[in-house]
Protein backbone atom coordinates (compact mmCIF):
# COMPACT_ATOMS: atom_id res chain seq x y z
CA UNK A 1 0.00 0.00 0.00
CA UNK A 2 2.80 2.46 0.85
CA UNK A 3 4.49 1.74 -2.48
CA UNK A 4 1.21 2.28 -4.31
CA UNK A 5 0.59 5.64 -2.69
CA UNK A 6 4.14 6.90 -3.32
CA UNK A 7 3.99 5.84 -6.96
CA UNK A 8 0.60 7.42 -7.59
CA UNK A 9 1.40 10.72 -5.87
CA UNK A 10 4.65 11.06 -7.81
CA UNK A 11 2.83 10.58 -11.10
CA UNK A 12 -0.05 12.84 -10.08
CA UNK A 13 2.38 15.66 -9.36
CA UNK A 14 3.84 15.34 -12.85
CA UNK A 15 0.41 14.82 -14.46
CA UNK A 16 1.62 11.63 -16.12
CA UNK A 17 -1.26 9.61 -14.65
CA UNK A 18 -4.62 10.89 -13.45
CA UNK A 19 -4.83 8.50 -10.47
CA UNK A 20 -3.35 5.32 -8.95
CA UNK A 21 -5.31 2.75 -10.95
CA UNK A 22 -2.39 2.06 -13.28
CA UNK A 23 -1.44 -1.66 -13.54
CA UNK A 24 1.96 -0.80 -12.03
CA UNK A 25 0.11 -0.06 -8.80
CA UNK A 26 -1.27 -3.60 -8.72
CA UNK A 27 -4.85 -2.36 -8.50
CA UNK A 28 -7.74 -4.64 -9.48
CA UNK A 29 -9.76 -1.51 -10.19
CA UNK A 30 -7.79 -0.46 -13.27
CA UNK A 31 -10.25 -2.05 -15.70
CA UNK A 32 -13.01 0.15 -14.26
CA UNK A 33 -11.17 3.37 -15.14
CA UNK A 34 -12.44 5.37 -18.11
CA UNK A 35 -11.10 8.94 -18.05
CA UNK A 36 -13.09 11.59 -19.91
CA UNK A 37 -11.31 14.68 -21.29
CA UNK A 38 -12.61 18.07 -20.22
CA UNK A 39 -14.59 20.10 -22.75
CA UNK A 40 -14.44 23.85 -23.14
CA UNK A 41 -17.59 25.85 -22.46
CA UNK A 42 -18.77 27.89 -25.49
CA UNK A 43 -19.54 31.58 -25.17
CA UNK A 44 -23.27 32.21 -24.61
CA UNK A 45 -25.04 34.29 -27.29
CA UNK A 46 -27.27 37.24 -26.47
CA UNK A 47 -30.83 36.29 -25.54
CA UNK A 48 -34.00 38.32 -25.18
CA UNK A 49 -36.84 36.84 -23.09
CA UNK A 50 -40.53 37.67 -23.54
CA UNK A 51 -42.50 37.61 -20.29
CA UNK A 52 -44.70 34.54 -19.99
CA UNK A 53 -47.19 32.83 -17.68
CA UNK A 54 -46.18 29.21 -17.00
CA UNK A 55 -48.56 26.69 -15.41
CA UNK A 56 -46.71 23.80 -13.75
CA UNK A 57 -48.37 20.50 -12.83
CA UNK A 58 -46.69 18.25 -10.28
CA UNK A 59 -47.72 15.33 -8.08
CA UNK A 60 -45.09 16.23 -5.49
CA UNK A 61 -44.43 19.65 -4.00
CA UNK A 62 -43.51 21.65 -0.92
CA UNK A 63 -43.34 20.81 1.99
CA UNK A 64 -42.14 17.43 0.70
CA UNK A 65 -38.40 17.36 0.14
CA UNK A 66 -37.09 15.64 -2.99
CA UNK A 67 -35.24 16.43 -6.20
CA UNK A 68 -38.38 17.29 -8.16
CA UNK A 69 -39.56 19.81 -5.56
CA UNK A 70 -36.09 21.36 -5.38
CA UNK A 71 -35.94 21.68 -9.16
CA UNK A 72 -39.43 23.22 -9.43
CA UNK A 73 -38.78 25.76 -6.69
CA UNK A 74 -35.33 26.69 -8.01
CA UNK A 75 -36.55 27.20 -11.56
CA UNK A 76 -39.73 29.01 -10.45
CA UNK A 77 -37.74 31.54 -8.44
CA UNK A 78 -35.32 32.14 -11.32
CA UNK A 79 -38.15 32.49 -13.85
CA UNK A 80 -39.95 34.97 -11.58
CA UNK A 81 -36.73 37.01 -11.37
CA UNK A 82 -36.83 37.23 -15.17
CA UNK A 83 -40.33 38.68 -15.03
CA UNK A 84 -42.34 35.50 -15.68
CA UNK A 85 -45.38 34.39 -13.66
CA UNK A 86 -45.60 30.81 -12.36
CA UNK A 87 -48.80 28.96 -11.43
CA UNK A 88 -48.39 25.58 -9.69
CA UNK A 89 -51.01 22.82 -9.46
CA UNK A 90 -50.07 20.27 -6.78
CA UNK A 91 -51.40 17.93 -4.03
CA UNK A 92 -52.49 18.93 -0.53
CA UNK A 93 -50.27 18.07 2.44
CA UNK A 94 -51.62 18.03 5.99
CA UNK A 95 -48.67 20.03 7.32
CA UNK A 96 -48.31 22.42 4.38
CA UNK A 97 -47.56 26.07 5.12
CA UNK A 98 -48.08 27.85 1.86
CA UNK A 99 -45.17 29.55 0.16
CA UNK A 100 -45.39 33.31 -0.15
CA UNK A 101 -43.41 34.31 -3.22
CA UNK A 102 -44.39 37.26 -5.36
CA UNK A 103 -45.23 36.05 -8.86
CA UNK A 104 -46.02 32.50 -7.68
CA UNK A 105 -49.58 31.15 -7.36
CA UNK A 106 -50.15 27.69 -5.83
CA UNK A 107 -53.36 25.66 -6.16
CA UNK A 108 -53.68 22.42 -4.22
CA UNK A 109 -55.98 19.46 -4.82
CA UNK A 110 -57.25 16.83 -2.42
CA UNK A 111 -54.86 13.92 -2.04
CA UNK A 112 -54.39 10.76 0.02
CA UNK A 113 -51.22 9.03 1.20
CA UNK A 114 -49.85 5.98 -0.56
CA UNK A 115 -49.50 3.37 2.18
CA UNK A 116 -47.11 2.65 3.77
CA UNK A 117 -45.27 5.79 2.52
CA UNK A 118 -47.20 8.67 4.04
CA UNK A 119 -45.26 11.39 2.22
CA UNK A 120 -46.13 9.94 -1.21
CA UNK A 121 -49.39 11.62 -2.25
CA UNK A 122 -51.98 10.63 -4.84
CA UNK A 123 -53.97 13.69 -5.90
CA UNK A 124 -57.56 13.61 -7.15
CA UNK A 125 -57.77 16.76 -9.28
CA UNK A 126 -61.05 18.25 -10.43
CA UNK A 127 -60.66 18.81 -14.18
CA UNK A 128 -63.37 21.48 -14.21
CA UNK A 129 -61.66 23.43 -11.44
CA UNK A 130 -58.33 23.12 -13.25
CA UNK A 131 -59.79 24.41 -16.52
CA UNK A 132 -61.49 27.29 -14.71
CA UNK A 133 -58.21 28.33 -13.07
CA UNK A 134 -56.31 28.06 -16.34
CA UNK A 135 -58.88 30.24 -18.08
CA UNK A 136 -58.48 32.75 -15.27
CA UNK A 137 -54.66 32.92 -15.47
CA UNK A 138 -54.40 32.37 -19.26
CA UNK A 139 -50.95 30.73 -19.22
CA UNK A 140 -48.75 30.82 -22.31
CA UNK A 141 -47.40 27.34 -21.60
CA UNK A 142 -48.14 24.26 -19.49
CA UNK A 143 -45.21 22.38 -17.99
CA UNK A 144 -45.83 18.97 -16.38
CA UNK A 145 -43.25 17.50 -14.00
CA UNK A 146 -44.71 14.10 -13.09
CA UNK A 147 -46.62 11.33 -14.89
CA UNK A 148 -49.22 11.10 -12.12
CA UNK A 149 -52.85 12.28 -11.92
CA UNK A 150 -51.93 15.99 -11.95
CA UNK A 151 -49.46 15.52 -14.77
CA UNK A 152 -52.13 13.68 -16.75
CA UNK A 153 -54.68 16.44 -16.09
CA UNK A 154 -52.06 18.95 -17.23
CA UNK A 155 -51.71 17.27 -20.64
CA UNK A 156 -55.51 17.01 -21.06
CA UNK A 157 -55.91 20.70 -20.19
CA UNK A 158 -53.23 21.57 -22.70
CA UNK A 159 -55.16 19.81 -25.45
CA UNK A 160 -58.58 21.17 -24.43
CA UNK A 161 -57.41 24.79 -24.19
CA UNK A 162 -54.87 24.48 -26.99
CA UNK A 163 -51.96 25.67 -24.84
CA UNK A 164 -48.41 24.59 -25.81
CA UNK A 165 -46.91 22.10 -23.36
CA UNK A 166 -43.62 20.67 -22.15
CA UNK A 167 -42.96 17.77 -19.81
CA UNK A 168 -39.85 17.15 -17.72
CA UNK A 169 -39.04 13.51 -17.00
CA UNK A 170 -37.55 13.79 -13.50
CA UNK A 171 -37.96 10.28 -12.10
CA UNK A 172 -37.64 6.74 -13.42
CA UNK A 173 -41.16 5.76 -12.42
CA UNK A 174 -40.57 2.20 -13.61
CA UNK A 175 -37.96 1.79 -10.86
CA UNK A 176 -40.41 2.93 -8.18
CA UNK A 177 -43.00 0.22 -8.75
CA UNK A 178 -42.23 -1.10 -5.27
CA UNK A 179 -44.35 1.83 -4.01
CA UNK A 180 -47.49 0.84 -5.89
CA UNK A 181 -47.42 -2.96 -5.96
CA UNK A 182 -50.70 -4.47 -4.68
CA UNK A 183 -48.97 -5.80 -1.55
CA UNK A 184 -47.72 -2.33 -0.67
CA UNK A 185 -50.98 -0.58 -1.47
CA UNK A 186 -52.81 -3.00 0.85
CA UNK A 187 -49.99 -2.67 3.40
CA UNK A 188 -49.75 -6.46 3.71
CA UNK A 189 -46.18 -6.96 2.56
CA UNK A 190 -44.89 -6.53 6.10
CA UNK A 191 -47.29 -9.18 7.39
CA UNK A 192 -46.25 -11.56 4.64
CA UNK A 193 -42.64 -10.90 5.49
CA UNK A 194 -43.12 -11.57 9.21
CA UNK A 195 -44.71 -14.87 8.37
CA UNK A 196 -41.51 -15.73 6.53
CA UNK A 197 -39.48 -14.81 9.68
CA UNK A 198 -38.00 -11.72 8.06
CA UNK A 199 -38.42 -7.94 8.48
CA UNK A 200 -40.10 -5.35 6.29
CA UNK A 201 -36.90 -3.53 5.25
CA UNK A 202 -35.27 -6.80 4.27
CA UNK A 203 -38.10 -7.71 1.93
CA UNK A 204 -37.24 -4.69 -0.20
CA UNK A 205 -33.56 -5.60 -0.36
CA UNK A 206 -33.80 -9.36 -0.70
CA UNK A 207 -32.63 -10.54 -4.08
CA UNK A 208 -31.06 -7.22 -5.11
CA UNK A 209 -28.37 -8.93 -7.11
CA UNK A 210 -31.04 -10.63 -9.19
CA UNK A 211 -33.20 -7.58 -9.87
CA UNK A 212 -31.16 -4.44 -9.16
CA UNK A 213 -32.52 -4.00 -5.66
CA UNK A 214 -36.05 -2.97 -6.61
CA UNK A 215 -38.03 -6.08 -5.74
CA UNK A 216 -37.84 -9.30 -3.77
CA UNK A 217 -37.25 -12.63 -5.52
CA UNK A 218 -40.86 -13.75 -5.48
CA UNK A 219 -42.01 -10.43 -6.99
CA UNK A 220 -39.66 -10.34 -9.98
CA UNK A 221 -42.23 -11.25 -12.63
CA UNK A 222 -44.89 -9.02 -11.09
CA UNK A 223 -42.36 -6.18 -10.80
CA UNK A 224 -41.35 -6.50 -14.46
CA UNK A 225 -44.99 -6.34 -15.53
CA UNK A 226 -45.44 -3.29 -13.32
CA UNK A 227 -42.41 -1.61 -14.88
CA UNK A 228 -43.74 -2.24 -18.38
CA UNK A 229 -47.10 -0.73 -17.42
CA UNK A 230 -45.31 2.25 -15.87
CA UNK A 231 -43.40 2.87 -19.10
CA UNK A 232 -46.56 2.57 -21.22
CA UNK A 233 -48.45 5.04 -19.00
CA UNK A 234 -45.61 7.55 -18.63
CA UNK A 235 -44.74 7.46 -22.34
CA UNK A 236 -48.43 7.98 -23.16
CA UNK A 237 -48.53 11.10 -20.97
CA UNK A 238 -45.26 12.60 -22.21
CA UNK A 239 -46.04 11.85 -25.86
CA UNK A 240 -48.99 14.24 -25.45
CA UNK A 241 -46.56 17.10 -24.72
CA UNK A 242 -45.11 19.26 -27.48
CA UNK A 243 -41.61 18.75 -26.09
CA UNK A 244 -40.00 16.47 -23.53
CA UNK A 245 -37.21 17.74 -21.27
CA UNK A 246 -34.73 15.53 -19.40
CA UNK A 247 -32.05 16.55 -16.89
CA UNK A 248 -29.31 14.38 -18.42
CA UNK A 249 -28.34 12.79 -21.73
CA UNK A 250 -28.48 9.14 -20.53
CA UNK A 251 -32.17 9.56 -19.69
CA UNK A 252 -32.77 11.02 -23.14
CA UNK A 253 -31.44 7.83 -24.71
CA UNK A 254 -33.54 5.63 -22.40
CA UNK A 255 -36.77 7.51 -23.18
CA UNK A 256 -36.21 7.15 -26.90
CA UNK A 257 -35.66 3.40 -26.44
CA UNK A 258 -38.81 3.06 -24.34
CA UNK A 259 -41.17 4.78 -26.78
CA UNK A 260 -41.03 8.57 -26.44
CA UNK A 261 -41.76 9.91 -29.93
CA UNK A 262 -41.61 13.63 -29.20
CA UNK A 263 -38.45 15.72 -29.47
CA UNK A 264 -36.35 15.34 -26.32
CA UNK A 265 -33.84 17.94 -25.14
CA UNK A 266 -31.53 18.04 -22.13
CA UNK A 267 -31.82 20.85 -19.58
CA UNK A 268 -29.93 20.28 -16.35
CA UNK A 269 -31.94 20.99 -13.20
CA UNK A 270 -29.03 23.09 -12.04
CA UNK A 271 -27.71 24.01 -8.60
CA UNK A 272 -26.84 27.20 -6.72
CA UNK A 273 -23.07 27.21 -7.24
CA UNK A 274 -22.95 30.53 -5.38
CA UNK A 275 -24.42 28.73 -2.34
CA UNK A 276 -22.36 25.57 -2.60
CA UNK A 277 -18.99 27.30 -2.82
CA UNK A 278 -15.77 25.23 -2.92
CA UNK A 279 -13.82 24.35 0.17
CA UNK A 280 -10.63 26.39 0.57
CA UNK A 281 -8.48 23.77 2.26
CA UNK A 282 -8.14 20.01 1.84
CA UNK A 283 -7.26 17.73 4.74
CA UNK A 284 -3.93 15.95 4.77
CA UNK A 285 -5.63 13.05 6.53
CA UNK A 286 -9.01 11.81 5.27
CA UNK A 287 -11.49 11.60 8.14
CA UNK A 288 -15.08 12.16 6.98
CA UNK A 289 -17.28 10.56 4.32
CA UNK A 290 -20.74 12.01 3.61
CA UNK A 291 -24.02 10.86 2.09
CA UNK A 292 -26.94 13.25 1.56
CA UNK A 293 -30.39 12.46 0.22
CA UNK A 294 -33.79 10.95 0.88
CA UNK A 295 -33.26 7.87 3.04
CA UNK A 296 -35.55 5.36 1.34
CA UNK A 297 -35.01 1.68 0.57
CA UNK A 298 -34.45 2.10 -3.17
CA UNK A 299 -31.49 4.43 -2.46
CA UNK A 300 -29.50 1.42 -1.19
CA UNK A 301 -27.87 3.26 1.70
CA UNK A 302 -27.47 -0.12 3.43
CA UNK A 303 -24.78 -0.98 0.88
CA UNK A 304 -22.85 2.16 1.81
CA UNK A 305 -22.95 1.07 5.45
CA UNK A 306 -21.77 -2.44 4.57
CA UNK A 307 -18.90 -1.07 2.47
CA UNK A 308 -18.01 1.37 5.24
CA UNK A 309 -17.86 -1.53 7.71
CA UNK A 310 -15.06 -3.07 5.61
CA UNK A 311 -13.22 0.26 5.57
CA UNK A 312 -13.76 0.88 9.29
CA UNK A 313 -11.90 -2.32 10.19
CA UNK A 314 -8.70 -0.86 8.67
CA UNK A 315 -9.07 2.84 9.48
CA UNK A 316 -10.36 3.76 12.91
CA UNK A 317 -10.12 7.52 12.27
CA UNK A 318 -12.70 7.67 9.45
CA UNK A 319 -16.40 8.40 10.10
CA UNK A 320 -19.55 8.44 7.94
CA UNK A 321 -22.23 11.16 8.09
CA UNK A 322 -25.69 10.32 6.69
CA UNK A 323 -27.94 13.35 6.14
CA UNK A 324 -31.62 13.08 5.28
CA UNK A 325 -34.90 11.56 6.40
CA UNK A 326 -37.12 8.81 5.07
CA UNK A 327 -38.72 5.41 5.65
CA UNK A 328 -35.41 3.47 5.77
CA UNK A 329 -33.87 5.39 8.68
CA UNK A 330 -34.82 2.93 11.43
CA UNK A 331 -33.60 -0.14 9.56
CA UNK A 332 -30.31 1.60 8.73
CA UNK A 333 -29.75 2.60 12.34
CA UNK A 334 -30.42 -1.01 13.34
CA UNK A 335 -27.94 -2.22 10.72
CA UNK A 336 -25.34 0.25 11.94
CA UNK A 337 -25.81 -0.91 15.52
CA UNK A 338 -25.67 -4.59 14.50
CA UNK A 339 -22.33 -3.98 12.78
CA UNK A 340 -20.93 -2.17 15.78
CA UNK A 341 -20.71 1.16 13.93
CA UNK A 342 -23.02 3.31 16.04
CA UNK A 343 -20.13 5.53 17.11
CA UNK A 344 -18.66 5.73 13.59
CA UNK A 345 -21.85 6.48 11.62
CA UNK A 346 -23.73 9.69 12.39
CA UNK A 347 -27.38 9.95 11.33
CA UNK A 348 -27.88 13.72 11.27
CA UNK A 349 -31.48 13.68 10.02
CA UNK A 350 -33.01 16.27 7.72
CA UNK A 351 -30.99 19.48 7.29
CA UNK A 352 -32.50 22.40 5.38
CA UNK A 353 -31.03 23.10 1.97
CA UNK A 354 -29.45 26.46 2.83
CA UNK A 355 -27.66 24.90 5.83
CA UNK A 356 -26.09 22.02 3.88
CA UNK A 357 -23.01 23.78 2.35
CA UNK A 358 -20.74 23.60 5.44
CA UNK A 359 -21.48 19.88 5.85
CA UNK A 360 -20.22 19.22 2.32
CA UNK A 361 -17.12 21.38 2.76
CA UNK A 362 -16.17 19.75 6.06
CA UNK A 363 -16.33 16.31 4.42
CA UNK A 364 -13.59 14.67 2.35
CA UNK A 365 -15.70 12.82 -0.21
CA UNK A 366 -19.31 11.90 -1.04
CA UNK A 367 -20.77 8.41 -1.58
CA UNK A 368 -24.06 7.31 -3.15
CA UNK A 369 -25.38 3.88 -4.09
CA UNK A 370 -28.64 5.01 -5.69
CA UNK A 371 -29.43 3.22 -8.94
CA UNK A 372 -32.35 5.36 -10.14
CA UNK A 373 -30.97 8.88 -10.57
CA UNK A 374 -31.99 10.92 -13.60
CA UNK A 375 -29.36 13.46 -12.57
CA UNK A 376 -28.48 13.65 -8.87
CA UNK A 377 -28.60 17.21 -7.50
CA UNK A 378 -26.91 16.27 -4.21
CA UNK A 379 -24.01 14.85 -6.23
CA UNK A 380 -23.61 18.16 -8.07
CA UNK A 381 -23.86 20.07 -4.79
CA UNK A 382 -21.05 17.95 -3.34
CA UNK A 383 -18.93 18.48 -6.46
CA UNK A 384 -19.57 22.22 -6.41
CA UNK A 385 -18.34 22.18 -2.80
CA UNK A 386 -15.07 20.72 -4.04
CA UNK A 387 -15.30 17.10 -2.92
CA UNK A 388 -15.00 13.95 -5.08
CA UNK A 389 -17.89 11.50 -5.50
CA UNK A 390 -18.06 7.71 -5.51
CA UNK A 391 -21.30 6.67 -7.21
CA UNK A 392 -23.09 3.64 -8.60
CA UNK A 393 -22.60 2.95 -12.30
CA UNK A 394 -26.29 3.36 -13.16
CA UNK A 395 -28.39 5.68 -15.32
CA UNK A 396 -27.27 9.33 -15.04
CA UNK A 397 -24.56 9.06 -12.37
CA UNK A 398 -21.67 8.26 -14.77
CA UNK A 399 -22.72 11.34 -16.75
CA UNK A 400 -21.50 13.63 -13.94
CA UNK A 401 -19.15 11.39 -11.96
CA UNK A 402 -16.29 11.06 -14.43
CA UNK A 403 -14.47 7.89 -13.47
CA UNK A 404 -10.85 8.68 -12.73
CA UNK A 405 -11.39 12.44 -13.00
CA UNK A 406 -13.99 13.67 -10.50
CA UNK A 407 -14.36 10.42 -8.57
CA UNK A 408 -15.16 6.77 -9.21
CA UNK A 409 -18.13 4.69 -10.35
CA UNK A 410 -18.65 1.12 -9.16
CA UNK A 411 -20.97 -1.75 -9.99
CA UNK A 412 -24.07 -1.14 -7.83
CA UNK A 413 -24.09 -4.56 -6.14
CA UNK A 414 -20.32 -4.84 -5.64
CA UNK A 415 -19.84 -3.77 -2.02
CA UNK A 416 -16.16 -4.77 -2.05
CA UNK A 417 -15.47 -2.55 -5.06
CA UNK A 418 -17.16 0.36 -3.30
CA UNK A 419 -15.05 -0.30 -0.20
CA UNK A 420 -11.90 -0.45 -2.37
CA UNK A 421 -12.63 2.96 -3.88
CA UNK A 422 -13.32 4.39 -0.42
CA UNK A 423 -9.97 3.06 0.76
CA UNK A 424 -8.23 4.43 -2.32
CA UNK A 425 -9.38 7.95 -1.47
CA UNK A 426 -8.70 7.55 2.25
CA UNK A 427 -5.10 6.59 1.44
CA UNK A 428 -4.59 9.36 -1.12
CA UNK A 429 -5.42 12.88 0.12
CA UNK A 430 -3.61 14.36 -2.91
CA UNK A 431 -5.97 12.42 -5.16
CA UNK A 432 -8.95 13.70 -3.17
CA UNK A 433 -7.81 17.27 -3.75
CA UNK A 434 -7.18 16.69 -7.47
CA UNK A 435 -10.59 15.08 -7.99
CA UNK A 436 -12.23 17.75 -5.84
CA UNK A 437 -10.87 20.57 -7.96
CA UNK A 438 -11.91 18.77 -11.15
CA UNK A 439 -15.40 18.40 -9.64
CA UNK A 440 -15.71 22.15 -9.13
CA UNK A 441 -15.09 22.79 -12.84
CA UNK A 442 -17.74 20.26 -13.91
CA UNK A 443 -20.32 21.47 -11.38
CA UNK A 444 -20.04 25.05 -12.66
CA UNK A 445 -21.53 23.90 -15.98
CA UNK A 446 -24.72 23.15 -14.04
CA UNK A 447 -25.04 26.58 -12.45
CA UNK A 448 -28.73 27.41 -11.97
CA UNK A 449 -28.41 30.78 -13.71
CA UNK A 450 -27.19 29.00 -16.86
CA UNK A 451 -29.73 26.19 -16.75
CA UNK A 452 -32.68 28.50 -16.01
CA UNK A 453 -31.64 30.63 -18.97
CA UNK A 454 -31.69 27.51 -21.16
CA UNK A 455 -35.13 26.58 -19.83
CA UNK A 456 -36.35 30.12 -20.56
CA UNK A 457 -35.03 29.86 -24.13
CA UNK A 458 -36.80 26.50 -24.50
CA UNK A 459 -40.10 28.01 -23.32
CA UNK A 460 -39.77 30.84 -25.84
CA UNK A 461 -39.14 28.38 -28.68
CA UNK A 462 -42.14 26.22 -27.72
CA UNK A 463 -44.34 29.30 -27.59
CA UNK A 464 -43.16 30.38 -31.02
CA UNK A 465 -43.50 26.81 -32.34
CA UNK A 466 -39.79 26.67 -33.16
CA UNK A 467 -39.39 23.14 -31.74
Amino acid sequence: PEKTQTFSIAYLQHDLLPHPLHPACGSRLYSRWNPVPAKSTPTEPAFSSIKMKIAMFTDTFYPKVDGIVTSILNFSKELIKKGHEVIIFCPTYSDSKELKIKGLSVYRFFSFSLLPYKDVKIAIPNIFKVLKLLKKHKPDLIHIHTPGPLGYIGTISSKVLKIPSAGTYHTLVSQQMMYISPANLLNIKKAINKAAHTTAPKIFREGQDECSGFACKEDISQDNIGKKIAWIVSCGIYNNCDLVIVPSDPIKRILKEKGIKRSVITVSNGIHTDLFIPKKKYNKKIRKIIHVGRISFEKNVDRIIKAFSLLAKKYDHVNLDIIGGGPAIKSLKDLSKKMGLSKRINFLGYISHNKLPPYYRKSDFFVTCSTMETQGLVILEAMSSGIPVIGANAFAIPDIVKNGKTGFVFEPTDIEELADYMELLVKNPILVEKFGKNSIILARKHDLKKTSRLLDETYQKIRQALI
